[in-house]
C-alpha cells in the first residue's frame, strides 16, 4: 500500500500515477463521480497511446456531474467504453484500475478527474498493488463487477 496526494504536480499527484497506470496497463477502469474537461484533457494522449496498445478500457461517470465536452471527447475515442451513469444512481466512486498480466493496481481515494483532484487540491487517495489472486484483487473485483450493472443504465 501506498498513499498518493497531490504534493507536486509532475512527479507526487494523482495526475502523474494515472498517467503511469495508463501506460502500463493491458485493461483500465477509471471510475470518477465527477470529470471536467480540465482533469481530461491531460489524459487524452496517454489514453490515445493506451487504446493504440490494445488495452480494453471502460471509464464510469456520473451523468449530472460529467462535462458534455468530455462525453463528447470520449464518444470519439473509438476502442474506449464510457459508461456515463443517469439518475437514480449516483456515482460517486473515484477508483483508477489498471490490470496487467497477473498484476494490478488500483488507486482508490478522494480524486475526480478534475483540476482540482488531480492535481490542485488536497487529496488524498490509497494504491494498492498485487497478484490478482490476491484477497484484495478479489474483493476489488466483486465491485468492479458491480459496476457492469451500471452499462445497462446507461441511456
Amino acid at each position: 500500500m501506498r498513499l498518493i496526494t497531490n504534493v507536486k504536480r509532475d512527479s507526487q499527484s494523482h495526475l502523474y500515477e494515472l498517467k503511469k497506470l495508463l501506460s502500463a496497463s493491458e485493461q483500465i477502469i477509471i471510475c470518477s463521480g465527477w470529470m471536467k474537461a480540465c482533469g481530461l484533457s491531460p489524459l487524452l494522449k496517454h489514453l490515445d497511446n493506451a487504446i493504440a496498445r490494445g488495452s480494453r478500457i471502460t471509464i464510469y461517470t456520473n451523468h449530472e456531474h460529467t462535462d458534455q465536452d468530455c462525453v463528447e471527447s470520449l464518444a470519439g475515442m473509438g476502442g474506449l467504453r464510457h459508461i456515463n451513469v443517469p439518475r437514480p444512481t449516483y456515482l460517486h466512486t473515484k477508483l483508477y484500475y489498471g490490470r496487467s498480466g497477473e498484476s494490478y493496481t488500483a488507486i482508490l481515494g478522494s480524486a475526480n478527474v478534475t483540476s482540482g483532484g488531480l492535481w490542485k487540491n488536497e487529496e488524498l487517495s490509497c494504491q494498492v498493488s498485487g497478484r490478482v489472486t490476491d484477497d484484495s484483487h478479489e474483493q476489488l473485483a466483486l465491485y468492479l463487477q458491480r459496476l457492469t450493472v451500471l452499462e445497462s443504465k446507461n441511456i
